[in-house]
């Protein structure tokens, strides 16, 4: 799938001697450059339609200092989160899970010892949802979270957590999810040439908040899926400039539903998944 994913996050820091303001902003973008089918004709039959997404949300950080190097924050975030709409002519499956929301956020920045690193922060999401959106609650609390801890373990060693959790919109459902990921990565530079990675993740999409019923009369938006993955991979700099990189990655998919029809076997989305990857990268 040919696609484009836009990151960008703007901030500006006004420091005093025991506190900060940090106005921010970020966006999210994903343009998946689907070509659309009208997916009930001929020989488009079971042809995947893709629409394009976005996360746009701004607001300030109010920073207090505990120590020199550990500050504790409380941030608020206004945003809007955008899934794209199919023209009636492609398909009549209409999908209305935009929505506005407001965040506050509990936060703890900086490192509480020299060996660690950490950023973290989470608090309620207000949501907004229109009243044609297939969700069961058109105005929840959800949850946003986000941490990346660094442990510096010796000179040359460090392992780090990443962690977020938040509301998020699908690519190809009418149904909002709840996206779940957790990472842990070891990193070792052996020498000042080689260096070896070592990776876990945990991700899940939860669909369960979602209403929407498909003609049959089930609730096909009652999914949860889970991906586990590790990972290996090793990287050689030839020089300043030239560096090769070998990585492995194993994935596992899993169904999280305990209550599916019997009909769809124990095993249902269930897949196994292996990539070899080498690269090369070049630095003017």
């Amino acid at each position: 799938l040919a696609q484009t994913q836009d990151r960008a996050t703007i901030l500006l820091q006004y420091d005093w001697d025991k506190f900060f303001v940090r106005p921010t902003a970020s966006l999210l973008d994903y343009n998946l450059m689907t070509d659309w089918h009208n997916t009930k004709n001929s020989p488009w039959i079971g042809y995947q339609n893709y629409v394009d997404r976005y996360d746009v949300n701004g607001g300030v950080d109010l920073g207090y200092k505990l120590t020199s190097k550990l500050a504790a924050t409380l941030g608020y975030r206004y945003g809007s989160q955008y899934q794209q709409q199919f023209p009636s002519a492609i398909t009549s499956d209409n999908h209305f899970s935009s929505s506005d929301y407001q965040r506050v956020l509990l936060g703890l920045e900086g490192k509480p010892w020299n060996w660690l690193n950490v950023k973290l922060a989470g608090g309620p999401d207000f949501r907004h949802y229109n009243s044609l959106a297939p969700v069961n609650d058109h105005n929840p609390v959800k949850y946003y979270g986000e941490a990346v801890l660094t442990a510096t373990l010796t000179p040359s060693q460090t392992v780090t957590f990443n962690y977020r959790q938040w509301q998020w919109v699908s690519s190809t459902g009418k149904v909002p999810y709840f996206d779940s990921a957790y990472a842990l990565t070891y990193h070792w530079n052996a020498t000042r040439q080689l260096g070896f990675d070592l990776g876990g993740k945990v991700l899940e999409a939860d669909y369960t908040q979602g209403n929407e019923k498909n003609p049959a009369g089930q609730n096909s938006s009652l999914r949860d899926d889970m991906e586990y993955e590790v990972s290996a991979g090793v990287t050689y700099a030839f020089n300043s400039h030239l560096s090769a990189n070998l990585a492995y990655t194993y994935d596992v998919g899993a169904n999280a539903m305990n209550d599916l029809p019997a009909s769809l076997g124990p095993e249902y989305r269930n897949f196994e998944h292996q990539v070899v990857a080498f690269g090369l990268q070049f630095k003017f």
